[in-house]
């Protein structure tokens, strides 16, 4: 009896110990496992290893992809570890145990860039475009997606110099290649009625419609295909496009480009006739 007594206390002491043990251990890696993000560019994919390197702003880490990890990339969110190429931006989420860090997602997004376009060419299907003092040239290929307010499937040609740009790129080690542009808000074409230099405003009329323009800070003034155009070169009656943007009521002016003026026909030449003499 005595002996069953003791073999019972033992039984009870070891599994107390093991719990406590499990308890302590489960709290090391409950430590060594909090959920953490990084964002960077891939710079190598080991599809058999299922490893990859993403270059951050200090440094570049190496995750192991975990079974159940969660590849998702725009326009296809169930993906896999081969779809992830170098060049793209990531953002990973991750746990790090004893040193190795285990990916749980990986969400693979295109870079992005905005601007007015400076120049266009639809046969090398090349497209720069500059912001502030930084100019970038993308190579549109044959599945760039480009967008104009709204209406898909337009073509590179239709873009304008001067409009602005929102354009998602990769850059796999060579030139940036566009994935998708797309120019938003609202066109309106008018005569120009004031011009105020010091307010960098402008208004302009369509018919019955009358719109004040607040030009960005960025605004290009396009002449005659240039985008390098002051507000001094603008005139009262001259014929424009503006592209702009309506925060609450507000029309902030994005591009601004004005028609050719209409060539004036040569002065005619009159002739005056001297009346011929009679002979007397």
């Amino acid at each position: 009896m005595k002996n069953s007594i003791i073999r019972s206390l033992m039984a009870v002491w070891a599994t107390t110990l093991l719990l406590a043990l499990t308890g302590r251990a489960g709290a090391v890696v409950a430590a060594t496992s909090k959920t953490e993000s990084f964002k960077g560019t891939i710079t190598a994919v080991d599809q058999k290893e299922k490893t990859f390197a993403v270059r951050g702003f200090w440094t570049t880490r190496t995750f192991n992809a975990g079974d159940h990890c969660k590849v998702s990339l725009e326009g296809k969110q169930d993906a896999e570890l081969k779809d992830l190429l170098p060049g793209y931006r990531v953002e990973v989420t991750y746990v790090e145990n004893y040193g190795v860090k285990i990916a749980s997602q990986v969400a693979q997004k295109n870079l992005v860039f905005t601007g007015n376009i400076s120049a266009i060419d639809p046969t090398a299907r090349i497209l720069k475009v500059k912001r502030g003092m930084i100019s970038e040239t993308f190579v549109a290929g044959d599945q760039c997606k480009i967008i104009i307010r709204e209406e898909r499937n337009k073509a590179l040609a239709d873009l304008r110099i001067g409009q602005k740009v929102t354009v998602s790129y990769s850059a796999p080690g060579g030139p940036k290649l566009a994935q998708r542009i797309e120019q938003t808000g609202a066109v309106f074409t008018g005569t120009v009625e004031a011009i105020d230099a010091d307010d960098r405003t402008v208004k302009a009329q369509h018919i019955l419609s009358e719109k004040k323009f607040n030009l960005a800070k960025d605004c290009p003034i396009v002449i005659a295909g240039k985008p390098d155009g002051k507000m001094s070169d603008l005139r009262i009656g001259d014929k424009l496009t503006v592209h702009y943007e309506d925060v609450d009521g507000v029309y902030v002016a994005t591009s601004i480009a004005r028609e050719a003026a209409p060539t004036k026909p040569a002065a005619e030449v009159t002739k005056t006739e001297t009346p011929s003499r009679e002979s007397n």
